[in-house]
C-alpha cells in the first residue's frame, strides 16, 4: 500500500469515528479561542458590559455624596476668566466645613502658585477645614534624555496646610469609556475614603483591593445630587443650612459651552451610558461613581479569560454532541437553548454576584457551529439535488425539474385546478418585420426584449410560463397562492407598455426599428400541473379563461389599444390603476360576452367612454355619436371612438332583438 492511500484510509477512519460535528466544535474552539481576546471580540463584550450596567443600574446614591458643580450658570454668575482666585476655592471650603461636610474633595489640579495672597487664603480655609482632598495627575514628559510620567501634586502650601493629593487619574477603555476602578495606595478615591476615617474612624469600613474589578455605575450623569459652584458660594436660599452635613462633597467641572471649552473637554468622559443617553460624564461624577462602587461593595470583578475559554469548551462540547445528527429543528433549539443559558449565565452572575465573565466569543462560537454544520448538510443536501437534477435535466424542462426536486411526489402526469391570471403578450407585425431584417437584428431584439419584460414578470411574482415564437406567456397563482395575482399582473402590463416606450428609443439609437407590444389579461379557473405525454411532459395551463387571455391580446388590433383587460380581472384590482372601459365583445369560439377595459391615465377619456356606452346600450345614437366625437376632439386617433362611430351607421337602421345587450361578435378574433 502507498503513501497516498494509506493516508485516504486514514482520513477515512477518523471521519467515520469523529462525526464532522466535533471537528467542528474542535477548529471553531482553536480559532475563537485565539481570537476571543482581541479587540473586536473585546468591543462586542464591552457593548454588552454597558448593556447590563444600564439595565441594573439602580438609578439613585445609596451614600453620602454631593457633587458641587463648576458649571455655566456659576460662570455667569461669577463673571470671571478661568482659573478663578483661589480665595472663592476657600470661601467654599468654609462654607461646605460651616455646613458641616465630611470630605471635601477637589477634582481639580492646583499645582501651580497663584496671587501670594490668594494662595494663603485657600491654605488658611484648608487649615481650618481639616478635611481637603486634592487631585494629582500624571504628565507625561518627553525630552532628549528621557521619556517618563511624572506625578503633578498641589502645591506644596496646600499640602503643609493639611491638604492631601490622590491620583485622579482615569484609565480609558480601548473604547475611549471608563470602565475600570482606578486602584492604588494614593489614589483619589483612597484619600478620599482616608480622609473620611480620618475624620470618622467608623463611618465605613476600609475598601478591599480593587484590583481587577470595575466600576458599578449607579446611573448616568446627574444621578448623584448636585449643586451648582454659586448657589454654594452665595449661600442659595434653596441649601437649608444641614444641606452639606456628614457629606462627601466632590468638586468638579461640569462645562459643557465654550466658556471653559478646553478644560471641559478634558474633564468629561463616556461612561457605559453614554451610547443611550449621547451624553458625557464630568469627571467629578464620574470619581463619584468609583467611590459609591468602592465603599458599597457594588464594583464587579472581572473573570480572567480562562474562565471564558472554560465555557467556550463546554458549550462547544454541548452542541456538537447535539448536532452530531443534523436537524434544522434540534440544531436550531440547541443552539437556542445553549445561547440563552450563556446570556442567563452571565446576567445571574453580573446581577447578583456583581462578577462579569466575557462571553461574546462563546456565542460567536455557538452560531459558528451552528451554520457550519448547517453548511455542510446543506452542502450534502444540494449535492443529491444536483445529482437529481443531472439525471432528468436531458429529458425535462427546467421548470419541471425545479418542481421535481422540490416535491419529487408530483413526477406523474395531470395537474391540479387552480384559478389563475394569465398574461399574453405578442410583437404587433413582427413576423413581417422579421422578413426585413437580419437574424442577428432579430435576436438581439428579441433578447432585449424577452430579459426586459421576463424581468417585470418576475419582479411581481408572475411565473414566466414560456416564449412562443415573439410572445410571451405568464401567469399568477401557480404554482403558488398569489391573493393579488389581478393587481400584480394589470401593473406588469402597466410598466410593460412604459419599457416598451423606452426600449424603442434604444432601438432607434442602435439603427433598429419601432415595435409596438399587445397585451392579453383574463382571470379563471383553469388546470395547472405536468401535462404532456407518456414520455415527454411540461409544467403548463390548459382551458377557456388561457384561450380568453390569448384572445383579447390580439383584439387589441380592432381597437388600436395596447392593453386589454378582461371584466373578470379588471373587477378585482384594488391598485391605483386607471382603467377605461373598451367594448362588450363575443370572441371567435364563444358565446358569452366579455367586457373589455384598457389602461387610461386621461380621466376624462374614461369618463366621456363610459358615458357614450351607456347611450349606446339606451341605443341612443345621436348622443352616443356625439359623446364619441367628443373623444376624438381630445385624442384624434383614439380607435375605440373609431369603432363605435362605424358601428353606430351600421345600427341605425338595424331591427335590434329586445334583449340586445351591446355585445359584438368579432367572428375572427
Amino acid at each position: 500500500m502507498n503513501l497516498k492511500t494509506s493516508a485516504s484510509a486514514l482520513l477515512a477512519a477518523i471521519r467515520r469515528r469523529v462525526p464532522t460535528s466535533f471537528a467542528i466544535a474542535v477548529l471553531t474552539a482553536l480559532t475563537v479561542g485565539v481570537m476571543m481576546h482581541s479587540e473586536r471580540f473585546r468591543a462586542i463584550d464591552q457593548r454588552a458590559f454597558d448593556f447590563l450596567t444600564t439595565l441594573t443600574a439602580p438609578g439613585r446614591t445609596a451614600l453620602p455624596i454631593t457633587i458641587v458643580g463648576i458649571d455655566e450658570a456659576s460662570f455667569a454668575e461669577v463673571n470671571k476668566q478661568w482659573p478663578w482666585p483661589r480665595s472663592m476655592h476657600a470661601e467654599l471650603i468654609n462654607r461646605l466645613n460651616g455646613g458641616g461636610a465630611a470630605v471635601i474633595a477637589f477634582d481639580l489640579v492646583l499645582a501651580e502658585p497663584s496671587v501670594a495672597a490668594e494662595d494663603k487664603a485657600l491654605a488658611k480655609a484648608i487649615v481650618q477645614a481639616g478635611n481637603v482632598v486634592f487631585a494629582a495627575d500624571l504628565t507625561y514628559q518627553e525630552s532628549q534624555h528621557a521619556k517618563q510620567w511624572i506625578r503633578v501634586d498641589p502645591l506644596p502650601l496646600f499640602k503643609h496646610a493639611g491638604a492631601v493629593g490622590g491620583l485622579a487619574t482615569i484609565s480609558l477603555d480601548t473604547d475611549l469609556v471608563v470602565r475600570r476602578m482606578p486602584e492604588g495606595r494614593d489614589v483619589f478615591w483612597r484619600e478620599i475614603v482616608e480622609m473620611l476615617l480620618k475624620r470618622q474612624p467608623d463611618a465605613v469600613p476600609r475598601p478591599s483591593s480593587q484590583e481587577n474589578k470595575l466600576i458599578g455605575y449607579v446611573g448616568p450623569d446627574h444621578t448623584f445630587p448636585y449643586v451648582s459652584y454659586h448657589e454654594v458660594l452665595n449661600g442659595s436660599p434653596r441649601l437649608t443650612a444641614d444641606a452639606f452635613r456628614d457629606q462627601i462633597v466632590i468638586i468638579g467641572r461640569d462645562v459643557r459651552a465654550a466658556t471653559d471649552i478646553g478644560s471641559a473637554q478634558a474633564d468629561l468622559f463616556a461612561t457605559p451610558f453614554s451610547s443611550k443617553t449621547l451624553l458625557l460624564t464630568p469627571g467629578a461624577e464620574v470619581h463619584a461613581n468609583i467611590l459609591e462602587s468602592a465603599l458599597s461593595g457594588t464594583t464587579i470583578a472581572l473573570h480572567t479569560p480562562w474562565r471564558s475559554v472554560e465555557l467556550l469548551l463546554v458549550c462547544l462540547l454541548l452542541s456538537a454532541l447535539a448536532m452530531r445528527q443534523w436537524t434544522p429543528i434540534l440544531a436550531t433549539l440547541a443552539t437556542g437553548a445553549l445561547g440563552l443559558a450563556v446570556i442567563g449565565l452571565v446576567s445571574v452572575l453580573f446581577i447578583f454576584y456583581r462578577q462579569w465573565l466575557p462571553a461574546s466569543g462563546v456565542m460567536i462560537a455557538l452560531a459558528t457551529v451552528y451554520v457550519a454544520n448547517g453548511a455542510i448538510a446543506f452542502i450534502a443536501e444540494r449535492k443529491k439535488r444536483l445529482e437529481l437534477r443531472h439525471a432528468f435535466a436531458m429529458y425535462l424542462s427546467e421548470d419541471v425539474v425545479n418542481e421535481i426536486i422540490t416535491h419529487p411526489e408530483k413526477l406523474k402526469l395531470g395537474g391540479e385546478r387552480r384559478e389563475v391570471t394569465f398574461v399574453f403578450t405578442d410583437l404587433a407585425g413582427f413576423t413581417d418585420l422579421s422578413e426585413r431584417l437580419s437574424a442577428e437584428q432579430v435576436t438581439v431584439i428579441l433578447n432585449m426584449h424577452f430579459t426586459r419584460m421576463g424581468r417585470i414578470i418576475k419582479a411581481h411574482r408572475g411565473t414566466l410560463n414560456r416564449f412562443i415564437g415573439d410572445a410571451i406567456m405568464a401567469f399568477w397563482g401557480a404554482p403558488l397562492d398569489d391573493p393579488n395575482q389581478c393587481d400584480n399582473a394589470v401593473q406588469v402590463a402597466a410598466e410593460m407598455i412604459e419599457d416598451m416606450n423606452a426600449m424603442r428609443v434604444e432601438l432607434r439609437e442602435k439603427g433598429l426599428p419601432d415595435i409596438r407590444m399587445r397585451i392579453g389579461i383574463n382571470t379563471g379557473v383553469a388546470v395547472i400541473g405536468n401535462l404532456g405525454s407518456e414520455d415527454r411532459f411540461d409544467y403548463t395551463a390548459v382551458g377557456d379563461c388561457v384561450n380568453l387571455a390569448a384572445r383579447l391580446e390580439g383584439v387589441n388590433k380592432l381597437y388600436g389599444t395596447g392593453v386589454l383587460i378582461s371584466k373578470e380581472t379588471a373587477s378585482r384590482v384594488t391598485r391605483n390603476i386607471p382603467l377605461r372601459f373598451v367594448d362588450r365583445v363575443i370572441v371567435k369560439g364563444k358565446t358569452e360576452p366579455v367586457d373589455m377595459l384598457t389602461i387610461e391615465s386621461d380621466a376624462q377619456l374614461t369618463a366621456l367612454s363610459a358615458e357614450a356606452f351607456k347611450r349606446y346600450l339606451a341605443q341612443d345614437w345621436d348622443g352616443c355619436a356625439a359623446t364619441w366625437r367628443q373623444v376624438l376632439a381630445i385624442r384624434a386617433d383614439d380607435g375605440v371612438a373609431a369603432v363605435f362611430l362605424a358601428r353606430i351607421d351600421e345600427l341605425r337602421g338595424a331591427n335590434l332583438p329586445t334583449n340586445w345587450n351591446g355585445a359584438t361578435a368579432l367572428d375572427k378574433m
